[in-house]
Order: structure tokens, then C-alpha cells, then sequence
């Protein structure tokens, strides 16, 4: 998109990531909807440089780059509701509190 924002889309469905009903609220639910040209389907890619996680095995590169996922309509992060790790949480978006549950790693898919 125009201005360095882009769309969110499914490689399964065909469609992108929505602010549901333009919502400038917290707690506004994240759909996946067909493309219609809103800006609440349009998303800045914020960088983010954090030290590697503490975990039990070996993760490559020094520091990890993740991003935040801004929406252009409302100014929010793409948002983990409580931080969860539950399978099946439904995504939201809520004001840039420095969070981790607000932070996305992009990983390259073999041949995509």
C-alpha cells in the first residue's frame, strides 16, 4: 500500500487482516475479512530489535528483529489479549504498551 503500509493476507483464504468495524477502541477484535480497500486493513511494520529469549535451546543471531503491526486507521497494535499462549486466542488491537504479547517475528516460508 501507499505511505510504506500493506496488507495482511491468507495464504489459505484470500483474506486480510480487519480492525473490525474500523474500531479506533482497545480491545477491538482482529478479523480476517475480503480486501475493501480500508484502511483498517492496512498495516505498518514497526521494527523492533530485542535481546534472543531465555529459552532451553539455542536460537541463531544475536538480537532477534520482531515488529509491530500498527493499524493505519486507528494508530493501535496488533495484540495478544493477557498475554495468552492458548491456541485459538483471538487477536486484538490495543495501544502500544511495550508488551512482548505485541511483538510478531516474520519467518520466511520455504519457497513462498
Amino acid at each position: 500500500m501507499d505511505g510504506g503500509y500493506f496488507q495482511v493476507r491468507s495464504r489459505s483464504s484470500g483474506l486480510v487482516l480487519d480492525v473490525e468495524h474500523s474500531s479506533g477502541d482497545d480491545h477491538a477484535r482482529i478479523l480476517q475479512w475480503p480486501d475493501n480497500g480500508g484502511e483498517n486493513q492496512h498495516w505498518e511494520f514497526v521494527p523492533v530489535d530485542v535481546p534472543p529469549p531465555d529459552l532451553p535451546f539455542p536460537v541463531l543471531g544475536g538480537g532477534m528483529r520482531f515488529y509491530k503491526l500498527r493499524s493505519r486507521a486507528s494508530g493501535k497494535v496488533l495484540d495478544v489479549p493477557g498475554r495468552s499462549a492458548d491456541p485459538g486466542a483471538l487477536l486484538q488491537q490495543y495501544s502500544d504498551n511495550g508488551g512482548n504479547n505485541q511483538l510478531w517475528q516474520l519467518i520466511s516460508v520455504g519457497g513462498v
